[in-house]
């Protein structure tokens, strides 16, 4: 394994802001892709980590919106803060980073980052911190190993059935966050991916017994990783993983690593909650 670590924890900047519709629109909020939300939504997606600057034509495109309407909705989002303009190319603007920061992932991956660098550096490999959303899991941040052994980029996601982050919140959920996975489709990413429902919920009774979800090259061919959850006030607020080449067998010897790790992770976000709340009460 390359010793060369890099740290990956930048998430595209993102916020649910609230866009009335623009002068002489007379649209609807709501309404579905016809509201100036939904189109003002479709133009935030489009710009990525490899496509943080984009021409109008670009947007249009990408959004699939027409030109002209593109046009209307980027010129509301510019005067907003929302986008930034630099020539004929659009980026996104400080509104978006100012909103993003406010989130409480940006908080809990900044506690996290100092512990996930040492857990990388006991390992040798790669460790990411992720959440649950919905029935995927959100990629906070990573820290260690090589791209190529890397499942996805920081802010994108995975289903969360087949990754062991995903496991590892799931077995210390309640029945309806597990009923939300379970009930749904369980799409199959490789041909080790667990896709039979029975499986899954014997795969998450293991895992709440062990405290160790697994993934054995069911996210991506060649690739293991062990996860545990991030346990605050009694529910998994996160997981956090160290992912190795299949190679290198089952990892048990990284399980220590792990659990110490997800410990002093948790010990900080009650420290960081109770500081929140002296500093709100004296306000």
């Amino acid at each position: 394994m390359d010793s060369a670590f890099y740290t990956q924890a930048e998430t595209d900047a993102g916020a649910a802001c609230s866009l009335g519709p623009a002068a002489g629109d007379g649209e609807p909020l709501g309404g579905g892709s016809s509201s100036i939300l939904w189109k003002a939504f479709a133009i935030l997606g489009v710009f990525d980590r490899d496509r943080n600057l984009l021409t109008l034509s670009e947007i249009s495109r990408r959004s699939g919106l027409p030109k002209s309407t593109a046009h209307r909705v980027v010129k509301m989002l510019v005067e907003l803060g929302a986008l930034a303009r630099g020539g004929e190319d659009y980026r996104l603007g400080p509104l978006m980073f100012s909103f993003g920061s406010r989130s409480g992932e940006i908080v809990l991956r900044e506690v996290a980052m100092p512990h996930l660098v040492q857990a990388a550096t006991r390992t040798g490999h790669l460790v990411q911190l992720g959440v649950l959303r919905g029935r995927d899991v959100l990629y906070l941040a990573k820290v260690g190993g090589r791209g190529s052994l890397n499942p996805v980029p920081v802010g994108d996601r995975l289903e969360a059935h087949m990754t062991a982050l995903g496991k590892a919140i799931l077995a210390f959920s309640d029945e309806r966050t597990v009923a939300t996975v379970l009930d749904g489709p369980l799409t199959r990413r490789t041909p080790a991916t667990v896709t039979d429902r029975e499986a899954l919920s014997g795969a998450l009774s293991q895992a709440l017994a062990r405290r160790v979800a697994t993934d054995r090259q069911e996210a991506v061919p060649g690739l293991h990783c062990l996860a545990v959850p991030i346990v605050t006030r009694g529910r998994a607020a996160a997981a956090i993983s160290v992912c190795f080449p299949a190679s290198v067998g089952g990892g048990e010897q990284f399980v220590p690593v792990l659990q110490e790790t997800s410990a002093r992770i948790a010990r900080a976000l009650l420290q960081t909650d109770a500081l929140e709340a002296r500093v709100s009460s004296s306000a």
